[in-house]
């Protein structure tokens, strides 16, 4: 994984790294990076899903940044039954650092119905998330 791009991950208040990716803790918002070729499904959701249910707990909202720094595949049909136990997740940024992906991610905004944002910058995404959660809070 290459966690160059995530010029934020030495100032998390926490971060776990696994096989398939990292995950960096802040305030209000979680920044994942998954790793080169990994088909994200079921095991890896719960993973996450626990980490920020506990990180978060399960009625504060936060916003979740997925720096695609690889490319990397999401099994959909796994992650919707579960989509929803993800506490109070309220925000999903995107960060690209190519065109690529762009049409997956509408895909996955309409079909798990997070507001979502696609950025080609981190800091534009983490202003962004920052911004919007206050609506929340």
């Amino acid at each position: 994984m290459n966690k160059t791009k995530n010029s934020y991950y030495h100032d998390s208040n926490a971060s776990f790294n696994f096989p398939w990716g990292g995950l960096y803790f802040y305030e209000d918002f979680v920044i994942s990076e998954i790793s080169e070729g990994v088909v994200l499904g079921r095991s890896q959701f719960l993973e996450a899903m626990n980490l920020a249910n506990d990180y978060f707990g399960i009625e504060k909202p936060y916003g979740l940044i997925s720096n695609r720094v690889n490319s990397y595949s999401i099994n959909l049909p796994e992650l919707m039954p579960i989509a929803k136990k993800f506490g109070d997740l309220r925000l999903n940024a995107v960060v690209l650092h190519s065109g690529i992906g762009y049409e997956n991610f509408e895909i996955e905004k309409r079909l798990l119905k997070f507001k979502g944002e696609v950025f080609f910058d981190l800091d534009q995404a983490v202003n962004w998330i920052i911004k919007e959660i206050r609506i929340y809070l």
